[in-house]
């Protein structure tokens, strides 16, 4: 089955940045305009919460949900041929950090199980799309890998969002929110995660901006604290560069409209919190203790400071 042409499928926005950077919330704001469904993290719809069963924001498991048990019955219709468990190691193929090189020869050289991993995902994001009525997903995955493996494959021409934060904020987020230690117990002290939390945060920008640059990608970089200080013009340079106006949301949050989490499937655990305002988090500034904000700044000064953040 050949993928259909670019012009027939929904368009795709992906939110591109590192974890705890405020993908989430400009997700559920994006997703309040009618065109546009908030999926949150979609390449986690298949997989299991940390062993437990995935729950939508809706407070129901994925497949009881409303929107992605019928998006998952929608799906298998148009790929008959779907085998989920085949679809979840094709992502750990070819949206991992470490299968780059391989991700890059499948352009030039596209394997069967490359292509086929290519029309699934369209087929996803198309019945997402359909069943939700909506002609806009936005996705917040941000993982960069994910976001070439999308644009390599013609899976889909994303526009793609570069969500970023203050890193020494991501690392505070990360070890003061800590839910599921990862590898071995020391690395999720405070003192190794916020090292490799800056590290990741380094990396994972880096590999943005290269993304950013390629043939024929609409991009746009957005901070988290210039969108919760004046929504209004960062959402207006969003709806520039997606075709989207976004007057109507920036108006009713300067009014104080609380966010709404829909049926994002995955993403920060304020998705299961109804009823916030936009509000910036600034924690970090007065809680986190100063030589975590030392060593975090220290390895990430070179990047911050593009993005116009100061010690």
């Amino acid at each position: 089955m050949r993928l259909s042409e670019a012009a027939d499928r929904p368009r795709l926005v992906f939110l591109l940045g590192a974890t705890r950077s405020g993908s989430t919330v400009l997700n559920a704001i994006l997703g309040a305009h009618p065109s546009v469904v908030a999926v949150g993290e979609l390449f986690h719809l298949l997989r299991l919460d940390h062993g437990d069963p995935r729950v939508c924001a809706c407070g129901k498991e994925v497949g009881a949900c409303e929107l992605w048990g019928r998006v998952l019955d929608g799906w298998r219709k148009r790929q008959p041929d779907l085998d989920t468990a085949a679809y979840l190691l094709a992502q750990d193929r070819f949206e991992r950090y470490r299968r780059l090189l391989g991700i890059l020869g499948q352009a030039r050289r596209p394997s069967a199980e490359f292509s086929r991993y290519a029309r699934w995902t369209a087929a996803l994001i198309e019945a997402t799309a359909e069943i939700s009525g909506r002609s806009v997903v936005a996705d917040s995955s941000k993982h960069p890998p994910r976001a070439l493996a999308l644009i390599l494959s013609g899976a889909a021409r994303p526009v793609l969002i570069h969500v970023v934060r203050d890193p020494r904020g991501v690392a505070w987020s990360k070890v003061k929110y800590l839910r599921r230690p990862w590898g071995h117990p020391w690395l999720n002290r405070p003192l190794p995660l916020a090292a490799r939390t800056a590290l990741d945060w380094v990396g994972i920008n880096l590999f943005a901006e290269h993304l950013m640059r390629l043939d024929g990608i609409r991009s746009l970089r957005v901070r988290y604290e210039d969108l919760v200080d004046d929504p209004r013009t960062e959402l207006s340079r969003i709806g520039k560069v997606t075709g989207l106006d976004l007057s109507r949301l920036a108006a009713d949050l300067a009014a104080g409209t609380t966010l709404v989490y829909g049926h994002i499937v995955a993403g920060n655990r304020a998705r299961f919190r109804p009823g916030r305002q936009l509000a910036k988090d600034l924690d970090w500034s007065a809680s986190s203790p100063r030589w975590m904000r030392v060593l975090v700044w220290s390895v990430t000064a070179p990047v911050a400071r593009r993005y116009g953040y100061r010690w």
